[in-house]
Parts: C-alpha cells; structure tokens; sequence
C-alpha cells in the first residue's frame, strides 16, 4: 500500500515505530526539537471496565501549549497543526491525547479504487467537497480547526512546554466532545471510543489504536485507526441529524481499509454466539423482564473482554416526535453464579472476564435485563422486539444460534414468537407461549399484541402457517395462506425442503413493506385485506404478491444461508428477490408478463444505481439533500435489483437445469451457516469447472451492468 508524504511533513507517528513493547518501555517519539514525549500511553494490564468508565469523563489537564507547524501522519491520514492552542487529554488521571483548537489543515488520501465511486457519490450528496485525483489516488483536503485525537498503544506527539491554563480550551473541547458523543446515539457499525480504548488495553495492549476527531471548516469527521479490536483504518463525516424529541449523528462512510483481511477473505468473529435461551416476562404498560443465558464460544485467542451489541434505549414514534424508552442491563453472571464486570452505554456492552477464557470452549453467560422496553408505535395495542439488538448479540459473522423462548404477556395480549411450539396456555392473568428453534439462526424476533389468530396446515409441504391479525381475520388471511404455502411449494421444487415446519404471518398496521426474522413473516395490512379500501387496494396491486414471495424466500436466504456481514447483503436481498420474480413467474396466465415487469424495473433502478457504488459498498451510499428524489433508491437498486440481473446473467448462461442445481447446491454447502460473496464464484467453479471470478469482479466488484434480457 502507498503511503502519501505530504510537503515536508515529520512522520510523527507510525505504527511500525511506535507500538509499545509488551515489557511497558515506552517508545521514542521524534520531534521537532527531539525531546522525549511529554505523555506516554505505557502497556500494562489495567481493570477493562475501569478504562471503559476513566475514557467516558475525560478532561484537558489543565495547561496549555502554544503549537506551532505540528505535523501528525498514520496511515492514510495527514493532520498539520499549524497555529494554536493544545492541551493533554487525561482519562482515570493519565494522558491519553491531545486536543487542538486553532489552524490548520487535514488530507485524506483513498487509494482503493473500489471504494472512489460512493466516496465521490457521498461528497457530492452530503457536501461541497469535491476529492482531488492524484496519481496515488483521490484526496480529500480542507482546513482543519479543532481536533481531539486519542491514543493507546502508542506515544503521544510531544507538545511544547506550557504557557497558561486551559480554561478557554476546556469550554471548547466540551463542546467539540458534546457533538462528538452523538455518534453511537442513533447506532454505528463501532463501539465508543471508551469501549474501544478497553477493548485495547484488555485484548491487544501491544496494537495501536488512534483516533480523531475532526472539525473541519465545513465538515466534521471521524478517523479510527485501529489494528487492536477492527483491524481497520476508517474516515467518515459526521452530519448531525435533528428528529423532534431525539438527536444523533448520522456517519457517512468515505474509506476503509482492512489489515490483513478482505470482503473477500473476511476476518473469523471474536466470538460465536451459538444457542439463546429468552424468558420474557411482561408487566403493565411498556415494562418487562428479561433473562438470556447466551452460550458463546471464544475464537480469537487472549481475550478477556468480549463486545456485544445491546441497545441502551428503544425508540418510540409519537406524534410530537421520538421519545426513548429504557433498556436497562441488571446483571451479567457466568453459570456458576460468578458475576462479571461489564460497561453498557451508547448501545454497546462490555463483558470482562477475570482471566481471558479459553478459545473454542463453550461459556454460558446470564444477562438480567428490565425497563420499558416494549414499544407500542402509534398507540396500537402491540408490541414487537424485532431485528435490532434487544438482548446482547455479536457481529453478523458470530451469530448462529439456537433458540428457547418463553414468553408470559398480560392478558388480553396474545404472545407471538416463531419456532416449534412447545406450549401455549393460560395460566391466570397470563398469556404462556414456549418455543424452541433447533437450528442455527439470527434475528429471532418476538411480539405481542391484541391479535386474532387462525392456523391453516397443507398435507402437500406439512408446514403450519398461523396467521396473526391485528384488526381481525378476513377471508383475506385464509388466501394469504394459501398464496405462502404455493410459494412453498415452488421453493420446494427448487430450493430444496422448507426450513421450519412453522411460520408465522404477523400483521403489522402500516402498508407497503415486509421483513422476515426466522420462522416469521412482519407483513403489512394490505397483505391481510387488499380490499379494506381503494387506497390499500392500490398499495397492494403494486407489490403485495411478489412482496409476501420475497419474504418467504428470506427463510431459505437470510437464514439457511446467512450474510456473513452487511457488505454481503445481497446474499439475501437479492437471491431472494431474484427467486420471488421466478415465483410470480409461475402464475398462470399473467406470470411471464408480470416477470418482464418486474424485470425491467430491476434494469431500470439498477442502471441508474450502478455508477454510484460497486455491490460491496452499497450500504455505504448515504443520498443527502442534494440529491434527486431517484438517488434515495440507489442502495435498493444495488442490493436488491442489480443483484437480481447478476443471478439472472447466471441463469441465462448456466440454463435452468445448471442455473437450479447450483440454487441447491448453495443451499446444501451453506445450509445454517454464513456465508460471504467470494463463496459464489468459488462454488460455482466447483460446480461447472469455469472460473466465474471474472465475472464478479466487473459486476459485483466493479460498477459494470450485465448484459442481460428477461
């Protein structure tokens, strides 16, 4: 990889120079007058929890030093301080930063050719810059102003000798930081910085960690070089987001770049989370308790901490606006009883252990969680815990578990949960429902609510669809059954056997989406009663058949075979909306007519999406307010429909027979387990004999349309 040299600029900080030794001895930072650092970060064994609390209350020490042409550069990144004040950051009583205010300049330098497209699409959205090409790649330059940067693992830039105090500089860094600590608010694909620096100091002392935070002159940026927990160098903007009641940061990505791994040849999880055993208990109104015994199974050799998400709120929409409502983590208790340490905020948990476990041997950890954690949206009489973080829960990459579930709800809710059910009673006041999921998924999801519900069984696939209806049961619910179990069937002719012998359809009370959690259907009410009114029929007549096959389709891609990450999304998006357009391909009469719609709908959305981002790095797009209303559909464009003519691409040229067999193929050599996208065209040489890699790198790789007719 080539490193930028920028004018004249003493490379202050480098990870090959400056990584402290496991023995504690500080490293020599060169300076402009070779002094010794004024502060050092010096590798011991701290108390993870206790760094974790020290890095969330951090200060300036109290003294300032008048900087001057202080230029700091890792890896792709280039600060100059030019001219004004600094002061040490101190966290638990120890340095651990710098914070500036005055001059400057700051230069990015993105030498992934992969990642320029939705660099150039994100600026052009979200800003007024415009990356400059050189011959080592694009750069991002702007006048720097304030900055904070953090270090761990490393030497601290020496600073001059004091002049005065800080009292200015400290009112300035509270505020630089009160915009900052917005950034895991609304959720981020990182953990804070406090829980990154004890990840570090716990699992990887001796591998550095650096990260700013940036005001530019326009824009506000986020860079995290990080060898210790992801092993990546990352640079985002930061652009504040404003809903009544709720504010938040929402981050837009521009660079990345992975230490010794790929999208291609990703890095193993921390951690597995394996088998999940839930007793939710509710009480009156939004309250509840919550117990999770996880069994996990550490992979990555000497750690002690383990990072899992946990939201620290759940968001309810109201009239006036967004307001939160708490998840509160009790406890945290291995099998014996022993309690562990642990650091929840910011949507993110810590759990230390007092020595690091052993890898590859199971551990069973009990959570204790309570609060009002049960949303009710609009004021309808249900709630839902869907696909975020509502018990603790890794990467995408560590999770393929196993599922008990029992639940208890107030009467006259009904609870909702998919699996194979165990019991379903009466007990009192209480609604009992237990469940059990014996194969390895992610997602699982639950609700409760005042439903109605109807089961319909067919002989021909012996899979239960119980149908749960909020404003009641039509014979709508009755067709909808029977359209899922002729879905079924058609999988079943293709994909191979259906995954669960049970599957809910749950309503909810809005029109015009789906989502599919194991074992279950979240449809809305158009799917239920597309004749309510003209309204609804309308919504329903322009997706609803095709939507209800896509979410079917879900329960083979997204949990027989999973994504191992979300830059391998598509995996389910678009193997299941390929696979539902074959579906509605198979009604009589309309079927081919409906699939060239569909078709070119797909060929529409994906030409106008495909100059702005390759696959890998659709989720990357962020459509600002500079943009058209079209660019907002750019990433459906991507993960759903360009992926959809790549599969087509395929099946026109492997035909039917070869273009099916490698369907099930990919169902048999995957089922239950992750999946990531160079897999495909593994797989496929496996397969055919031809080398497929070709075909993915200008198509799923590269920004490039396949050629390719209904």
């Amino acid at each position: 990889m080539k490193r930028l040299l920028l004018r004249a600029f003493t490379v202050l900080i480098s990870p090959s120079l400056l990584i402290q030794a496991q023995s504690g001895t500080p490293s020599t930072t060169p300076s402009r007058s070779q002094a010794p650092p004024s502060a050092t970060v010096v590798v011991t064994a701290p108390q993870p929890i206790q760094v974790a609390v020290d890095y969330a209350a951090p200060s300036l020490d109290g003294q300032v030093s008048e900087v001057e042409n202080l230029p700091i550069s890792i890896g792709h990144i280039n600060l100059f301080l030019k001219k004004g004040q600094a002061s040490l950051v101190m966290a638990g009583g120890k340095a651990v930063g710098i914070h500036f205010k005055g001059n400057g300049t700051l230069e990015y330098l993105s030498t992934d050719t992969s990642e320029q497209p939705v660099l150039r699409f994100n600026l052009k959205q979200n800003t007024g810059l415009v990356a400059r090409t050189t011959p080592d790649g694009l750069l991002i330059e702007e006048p720097l102003e304030e900055v904070t940067l953090w270090f761990a693992g490393l030497s601290l830039p020496a600073l001059p000798a004091p002049t005065k105090g800080a009292s200015e500089l400290s009112k300035a860094f509270e505020s630089h930081q009160s915009f900052f600590k917005l950034r895991n608010s609304g959720g981020t694909s990182l953990p804070p910085i406090s829980h990154l620096a004890a990840l570090q100091a716990s699992n990887a002392p001796g591998q550095p960690l650096v990260i700013a935070e940036i005001a530019g002159k326009s824009e506000k940026y986020f860079y995290a070089y990080d060898e210790a927990h992801a092993r990546s160098e990352t640079f985002s903007i930061l652009k504040k987001k404003v809903y009544p009641g709720f504010l938040f940061t929402q981050s837009i990505p521009l660079s990345q770049s992975e230490f010794g791994w790929s999208q291609k040849k990703p890095l193993p999880p921390d951690y597995a989370l394996t088998a999940v055993d839930l007793d939710l208990s509710t009480a009156a109104g939004a309250q509840a308790r919550l117990t999770v015994v996880e069994t996990v199974i550490p992979i990555r050799k000497g750690m002690r901490t383990l990072a899992f998400d946990l939201n620290s709120y759940m968001l309810k929409q109201e009239t006036a606006g967004l307001t939160k409502q708490n998840l509160l983590l009790r406890s945290v208790t291995l099998e014996s009883g022993q309690a562990l340490a642990f650091d929840h905020r910011q949507n993110s948990l810590l759990v230390q252990f007092p020595e690091p476990p052993a890898t590859l041997k199971p551990i069973k950890l009990r959570f204790e969680i309570e609060g009002d954690l049960l949303v009710r949206h609009g004021g309808d009489e249900y709630w839902e815990l869907g696909v975020e973080s509502w018990f603790p829960q890794p990467d995408l990459s560590g999770m393929a578990y196993t599922v008990h579930c029992k639940m208890s709800v107030e009467k006259p809710y009904v609870p909702v949960a998919p699996g194979r059910i165990l019991k379903r009673e009466t007990v009192g006041n209480q609604e009992q429902l237990e469940v059990v999921i014996d194969k390895p998924v992610c997602f699982f999801s639950v609700a409760a609510g005042k439903y109605q519900t109807k089961d319909y069984t067919d002989p021909r696939d012996g899979v239960t669809i119980h149908v749960f209806g909020y404003a009641g049961l039509s014979t709508g619910a009755e067709k909808l059954a029977k359209t899922v179990h002729g879905f079924i069937g058609y999988y079943e002719s293709t994909l191979g056997k259906f995954p669960f012998n049970d599957l809910v359809l749950l309503e909810r009370t809005e029109l015009g989406h789906g989502q599919a959690p194991p074992g279950l259907v979240f449809i809305t009410s158009e799917a239920f009663n597309p004749l309510a009114d003209d309204f609804t029929h309308y919504v329903a007549s322009q997706w609803i058949n095709q939507g209800v096959a896509h979410e079917v389709a879900h329960q083979y891609w997204g949990h027989v075979v999973k994504m191992y990450s979300s830059e391998d999304q598509w995996i389910t998006e678009s193997f299941a909306e390929y696979c539902s357009g074959l579906a509605m391909k198979q009604v009589r009469g309309t079927g081919k007519q409906r699939y060239e719609k569909t078709f070119n709908r797909w060929m529409e959305s994906a030409k106008r999406a495909a100059p702005s981002s390759d696959m890998s790095h659709a989720n990357w797009l962020r459509p600002g307010s500079k943009g058209d209303r079209s660019e907002q559909g750019f990433r459906t464009g991507l993960v759903y429909f360009k992926g959809a003519l790549i599969l087509a691409a395929l099946h026109k040229e492997l035909g039917d027979e070869g273009f099916f067999n490698f369907l099930s193929a990919y169902q048999k050599a995957y089922a239950w387990r992750l999946s990531f996208t160079q897999n495909i065209p593994d797989l496929l040489k496996q397969i055919t004999g031809k080398d497929y890699q070709p075909f993915f790198e200008k198509y799923y790789w590269g920004t490039a349309m396949p050629d390719v007719t209904p």
